[in-house]
């Protein structure tokens, strides 16, 4: 089956919104051009802890909801003996969509009530350091995914003698493959 890293992806991103400051403790960044708030080292546990709590269940509720809706939309098959409106099965799938949504604009807006009133321990990171924290943050499934998509779209080109010729699918599979190295490339830097 394949893993799309969607909840991890979400937490590593969240997590991404707080760094060190060097008068100990931690900033929260609500966005690339508000400054930091403070946040001491046990609220972030707490934080990040919560955070991703909130998003697990989501994700194992879906995975519940998934299973069910397809019983569900089977046994409406077998019922009606087959004339089922595709929009019925769409609409049941997608019925705890709003709840996971409002779920994790919840787990966002944590920080938001902690650090109310607070005042700044940081100034604001900018859009490109911002950037380079959420890029770095990514799961390393994330840019293999893309380098795999990239390279598999050259290759089908290349295939079919198109490669010259399309431009279009040709820039796109470069691209993906490009940003995905780049966002390797940004995850060694980082950690080093």
């Amino acid at each position: 089956m394949l893993h799309l890293p969607i909840v991890e992806n979400r937490i590593a991103q969240f997590a991404a919104r707080f760094a060190p400051v060097p008068s100990g403790g931690y900033a929260w960044f609500r966005n690339d051009w508000s400054d930091g708030l403070p946040v001491s080292e046990s609220e972030l546990t707490e934080l990040l802890a919560s955070h991703a709590m909130i998003l697990r269940r989501t994700e194992r509720a879906m995975r519940w909801w998934l299973g069910l809706a397809f019983v569900l939309v089977l046994a409406l098959v077998f019922v009606r003996h087959g004339g089922v409106s595709q929009w019925w099965g769409a609409a049941l799938f997608a019925l705890p969509l709003p709840w996971v949504f409002l779920e994790w604009v919840r787990a966002e807006r944590l920080p938001v009530q902690l650090t109310d009133g607070r005042r700044p321990v940081a100034p604001a990171r900018g859009l490109r350091e911002g950037a380079e924290a959420r890029l770095a943050a990514l799961p390393v499934m994330v840019p293999m995914l893309m380098l795999g998509i990239g390279s598999l779209l050259l290759w089908k080109l290349w295939q079919a003698g198109q490669l010259a010729s399309d431009m279009t699918g040709s820039g796109v599979g470069i691209g993906v493959s490009l940003f995905g190295l780049a966002i390797l490339w940004l995850k060694v830097v980082r950690r080093a």
